[in-house]
């Protein structure tokens, strides 16, 4: 398993890029500012983590967005307003995936199980494990934890 972790949230898709006139997608000032930080960050930080990734190697890949508040504060049983803030974190992985091919070597088409949880809570941060699929158990594969505790493995 890799683990990394990043001081910060990324910006979503839609503010991280725009769609150019004649096709296509770039990143915007605040995407390119956020890329470029991330992928320092993590180069810095996680040097000898970053040369696990290996190619051709389909990965599993959990995604943690911890951020202050995850629930509208006017929210009320009943009420009309949302008790969730409009907080995506599908749309959050997609400047991570690409941080993570610039930095790491690992395409997102190696990326063949993606998940995400979004939480509340202090510092905001942005927590990535991976698992490559070949060399390591699936943690979410309940079975395979089912037959151990059964002692069928």
């Amino acid at each position: 398993m890799i683990y990394l972790s990043i001081p910060s949230l990324p910006p979503s898709s839609n503010h991280a890029y725009f769609n150019l006139p004649h096709g296509g997608r770039k990143l915007t000032k605040e995407g390119e500012k956020y890329k470029n930080e991330t992928i320092a960050h993590l180069a810095q930080t996680y040097r000898q983590e970053l040369k696990l990734f290996k190619l051709n190697i389909g990965y599993q890949i959990f995604f943690r967005f911890t951020c202050e508040m995850i629930q509208n504060k006017l929210w009320k049983p009943g009420g009309k307003v949302n008790r969730y803030k409009k907080f995506d974190g599908g749309n959050l992985t997609k400047l991570l995936e690409d941080c993570l091919k610039s930095v790491g070597g690992i395409d997102d088409s190696q990326t063949l199980v993606s998940a995400w949880q979004k939480k509340a809570g202090l510092p905001e941060r942005t927590e990535i494990w991976a698992w490559s699929l070949e060399e390591e158990n699936d943690p979410f594969d309940i079975d395979f934890y089912l037959d151990t505790l059964r002692g069928s493995k």
